[in-house]
This record gives C-alpha cells, structure tokens and sequence, in this order.
C-alpha cells in the first residue's frame, strides 16, 4: 500500500518565490509548520493508502480525465489562510484559474476515481497551495497582519501541462514526495 495524491507540479521559480514568502512570514512568533518549497504542489486529490498494483488503472484513469483538456495557464498569489484570516489554522497562496480549465480538469479526476471507488470530496475545491498549517492559536497578531498585507503578492505564472499520481512517505523529517506517473494534457 502506498499514500497517494494526485497534483500538479509547480516551477522551480515559482517554489523560489514561495520560499521568499515563507522567509518574510516565518519572521512572526507565530507557531506555523511551514512546508518545504521542494515539497509543494497543487493537490487535485488525495487518495489516500492505494494498493501499488493499481497504480497501472489509477493512470489510465487519469489519462481519461485529462483526454481533452489542454494546457493552460494559472497564477499563483495572493495570501489567504483557512477557515479565515481570523482565526488561521493553514495559510496559503491563492491559484487564478482564468479558463476554469483547473476546475474542469479537478471535476473530471474525481468522476473518474469515483468510478474507481475512491469517494468524491466532499467539500468545495478551492484551488490553493498550502504554505504553512498553524500550530497552537497564540502569536497570531503579526502573521495575520502580514497576510493580511500581502493579498496581492505574486508568485509567478505557471503553464500546465501535466498532472501527476504521487506518493507521500511520511518520515520524522516531513513527507518525501515521488511520482509514480505522469499524464500530459
């Protein structure tokens, strides 16, 4: 059994510029567990333990998902943190899908791994990319004044090509993240 997501891959830039970002908010007294920029990734779907000899179906799959869809551009900025700025328990950046192409592409991989029994998310898909999760609510003041004035930050464009199967190993050190298939668009 392996932990899996689907996700796509973000730039080398982009995770530099993220990195820049994380630098300036990580200078609170805020308790935050920020993730490594190598690490990051716009999750489509998390799947959870999958049996390694489905990984062949889970791709073709996926290759159905993304049969139509072509590449297309998102934008990456703009701070946020859920549930609310108030009360944050993860802060992150905020994905601009213009073409809705990244909503189409998400709808079509959870049809299609529902169709494999893997059960649809029930919340609303909010593209996103997860910087930090917030540890105990205290020392909260100076972080999220500084989302709070960074609304607008941007992290650089990115032209999607590609999505990814995934495998997560959580180690002490964080989770080691490797591909074990590609679908291009």
């Amino acid at each position: 059994m392996v932990r899996s997501f689907v996700a796509i891959e973000i730039s080398q830039n982009i995770k530099r510029n993220l990195g820049k970002i994380i630098s300036k908010l990580s200078g609170t007294n805020a308790e935050v567990k920020w993730v490594r920029p190598a690490n990051m990734h716009i999750t489509l779907k998390f799947l959870g333990s999958i049996d390694e000899c489905d990984v062949p179906e889970i791709c073709n799959m996926l290759k159905d998902a993304a049969v139509d869809v072509e590449p297309f551009d998102l934008e990456i900025g703009g701070l946020g943190a859920f549930p609310d700025i108030k009360k944050p328990k993860v802060v992150f950046v905020n994905i601009v899908d213009q073409s809705k192409a990244l909503l189409t592409l998400y709808e079509r991989v959870e049809e299609r791994l529902a169709d494999f029994g893997i059960k649809r998310e029930s919340r609303r898909f909010t593209p996103h990319l997860t910087i930090g999760r917030v540890r105990p609510q205290k020392n909260l003041k100076t972080l999220i004044d500084l989302i709070d004035n960074n609304k607008k930050v941007f992290a650089g464009g990115l032209l999607v090509e590609s999505i990814d199967l995934m495998m997560s190993e959580l180690l002490p050190e964080g989770p080691e993240h490797s591909k074990l298939g590609t679908i291009d668009l």
